[in-house]
């Protein structure tokens, strides 16, 4: 069974990589 916080963090990390791809593409 994975540990909540690892799901959590890899969740946290996905979400900064798709808001940072929306940045790039809209600036």
């Amino acid at each position: 069974m994975m540990p909540l916080h690892y799901e959590t963090r890899e969740y946290s990390f996905g979400l900064l990589l798709r808001s940072q791809a929306l940045v790039t593409a809209s600036g």
